[in-house]
């Protein structure tokens, strides 16, 4: 009953009252006493309210905590148990089901001008995606035709022994003709084996000089050089600690149970003190491989942690820099400084160059962007920006549609790579089909980072890719551009898995010497040559004094154009 309705009954109970000679003073105060408590109730009802109201934002602040964690728990649990991969399956309907009419299957869009935009790329669409469907049936083709009917072929390069001939039981020449044999291979192979290289420099003098002649002209051979002047650690030893260690994650303790199966007993102490040597002696080879990198046209950069081990009872965290080549000429380059991940260690390395580099959007490659004491064009990965949409895809249709028009990206590139496009072609399709759909994609984001709370994970997703929507559009200005930047984040796979097996560095002196070796073989790997088979060219060919020709020639690039051309 509200106040008013209150009033209106007691002017009638006084009138009723008046009726009947009641004295008006009881009257007015029973009114007066009726009047305070509608007054007290009026209050109690606005707390009230008040208090529904606080309550109403505390449940709604709740719900959006809670779908916040419903998502996080969501994607642990795909991470845990889930596939790892942020590919889309072309045949599964529920993806790539795009509908250009009026009426849209996932999440109709009222914006006449996104609906417009949309039935603008529908044919760029199409064309893309019976290209890569044409794609994938050529890729299944010649995978069944390898399939079928498949064994291993042993390589003919493989040493094969002498056979050995079995004959039946019985069996004698005199009365026995072997008409055919049924042959088998087998690949076997030798226990490694540790031996001992020796070589005798001879010393010479003329044969007719005598202990007493004044002068005597004395001559001495020079053998081969060794990686290590005075170690007793030979070339190819060396190849395999390096090998073992930065390419195949064998930390020292590991490598020394190898060596004693093998009759040598190392200590961890020895293989760790002569890879730092052997780092001094490959330090001029670094910093050219260091130029040659940073004076590419296009590059990716990209920065991963390494523990770092050096005060007592703790282990900082520092970065180590990846940079590729984006050229595909000179391989790539790590580079660490004192595990700093700021814009000062870039800054000595893009100065007076002017280079494209790409990179994840982290805060220092935009601070060189918009500074303006660096020449260079930033570009972002589509991948990292896929990946936020990829983290609420199963909650949010919106980001399913995000995804489905990224895939189609995707799927230029894929179409190009398949067809060894050159670069002017690539550009060329780029801007007919990909400039178009990725005007589509700037508009859906900029509509659906409205349709959630600012703190969803939806509306971050969009303000991300938003932020860095130019860098991510550049790649389609040239063809040599790529669309993302995984060839740096496949770099420094190496150092992920070497946090697992050697943990840590014990120093930046250490960190710099874990560059040098990430740097070579990761330029190895690159240019397609076997690791070890790199260091065991080049360390015979280490001395002191080289000049930067005869050290240029050791690069991983010059040694993949001479190991191909034998």
């Amino acid at each position: 009953m509200t106040s008013k309705q209150y009033i209106k009954r007691l002017t009638a109970a006084e009138k009723g009252i008046r009726g009947k000679d009641v004295p008006q003073k009881s009257c007015a105060r029973v009114i007066d006493r009726l009047c305070d408590v509608i007054a007290e109730k009026d209050t109690l009802i606005a707390e009230k309210d008040t208090l529904i109201a606080d309550q109403a934002t505390v449940i709604a602040s709740k719900d959006a905590d809670i779908a916040k964690m419903n998502q996080t728990i969501k994607l642990l649990q795909r991470q845990l148990y889930g596939r790892r991969s942020e590919k889309l399956h072309p045949d599964d309907p529920n993806q790539l089901c795009f509908d250009f009419g009026e009426e849209q299957v996932q999440l109709p869009v009222s914006d006449e001008e996104l609906k417009e935009a949309e039935k603008h790329v529908a044919d760029a669409v199409d064309g893309v995606r019976k290209d890569a469907d044409a794609r994938r049936a050529r890729e299944k083709e010649k995978s069944a035709r390898q399939r079928k009917g498949m064994t291993y072929r042993i390589p003919a390069g493989i040493p094969r022994e002498e056979p050995v001939r079995h004959y039946p039981e019985g069996y004698t020449p005199e009365t026995m003709t072997v008409i055919g044999w049924n042959k088998h291979e087998y690949l076997e192979v030798e226990k490694p084996r540790m031996y001992v290289r020796q070589e005798w420099d001879a010393i010479c003098k003329p044969a007719g000089a005598k202990p007493t002649d004044a002068r005597t002209e004395i001559v001495e051979a020079r053998g081969s050089q060794n990686c290590l002047p005075g170690c007793i650690a030979g070339n190819t030893l060396m190849a395999v600690i390096v090998t073992d260690k930065w390419c195949h994650h064998l930390p020292e303790y590991r490598q020394v149970k190898r060596l004693a199966a093998m009759g040598v007993t190392l200590s961890t102490t020895s293989i760790n003190r002569w890879q730092h040597g052997l780092a001094n002696r490959l330090d001029p080879l670094y910093m050219i491989q260091m130029e040659l990198v940073l004076s590419s046209q296009y590059q990716h950069i990209d920065e991963s942690t390494i523990p770092v081990n050096d005060q007592k009872h703790h282990t900082r965290k520092g970065y180590i820099w990846s940079d590729v080549d984006g050229m595909l000429e000179y391989g790539l380059v790590f580079f660490y400084d004192k595990g700093s991940r700021g814009e000062k260690v870039l800054k000595p390395k893009l100065l007076k160059r002017r280079a494209a580099i790409q990179s994840d959007g982290y805060v220092v490659y935009q601070q060189v962007e918009q500074s303006e004491l660096y020449d260079v064009v930033t570009l972002y990965c589509m991948a990292h920006a896929r990946r936020k949409f990829e983290a609420v895809r199963d909650s949010s249709p919106e980001a399913r549609k995000v995804l489905d028009y990224i895939a189609v990206l995707y799927m230029l590139e894929a179409n190009l790579k398949e067809r060894k496009a050159g670069h002017d072609e690539i550009r060329a399709e780029r801007q007919e089909k990909a400039v178009p759909i990725l005007d589509v994609l700037r508009k859906l984001m900029e509509k659906y980072k409205t349709v959630d709370t600012p703190q969803s994970a939806l509306t971050q997703a969009c303000n991300y890719a938003l932020e860095r929507w130019d860098g991510l559009c550049r790649y389609c200005e040239e063809g040599y551009y790529d669309i993302d930047n995984n060839i740096v984040e496949r770099s420094i796979r190496p150092i992920t898995l070497g946090r697992k097996n050697w943990l840590f560095v014990d120093s930046d002196e250490s960190a710099r010497d874990t560059a040098i070796y990430l740097t070579l073989i990761g330029s190895c790997n690159m240019l397609g040559i076997e690791p070890y088979k790199y260091f065991e060219t080049i360390l015979p060919r280490l001395s002191d004094g080289m000049t930067t020709e005869q050290l240029t020639a050791l690069l991983p690039y010059k040694v993949a154009e001479e190991l191909k051309s034998k």
